[in-house]
């Protein structure tokens, strides 16, 4: 299966791992049920063990290990969200946006 990058996010990709892809995995949680903590603690050993980044669908931009671990906060992708930014896989907050986020 191939994963679909827009253009500018294959670039940003590709300048910070300094090269071309060698593998990708891509895991589809949803966040209907409670699952943040195996989530973070999967990407992180994933991370442990291979060099690479992460991405999830709430927040703007790419994940490194050291931003999984230091709670590092992020700007919700579409602009809106907490004032403070989110962590890695951070789906609980919807404010006012209602349930589609």
């Amino acid at each position: 299966m191939a994963l679909y990058f827009e253009p500018e996010e294959l670039a940003s990709l590709l300048k910070q791992l300094g090269g071309a892809l060698t593998v990708s995995v891509s895991a589809d949680v949803s966040g209907r049920h409670p699952g943040d903590e195996q989530v973070r603690d999967f990407v992180y050993k994933l991370l442990s063990q291979f060099e690479g980044l992460a991405e999830d669908d709430y927040t703007e931009g790419f994940w490194t290990q050291d931003d999984i671990q230091s709670e590092r906060r992020k700007p919700r992708r579409g602009g809106r969200g907490r004032p403070d930014g989110h962590t890695f896989f951070d789906y609980r907050y919807l404010g006012n946006e209602g349930a589609d986020g």
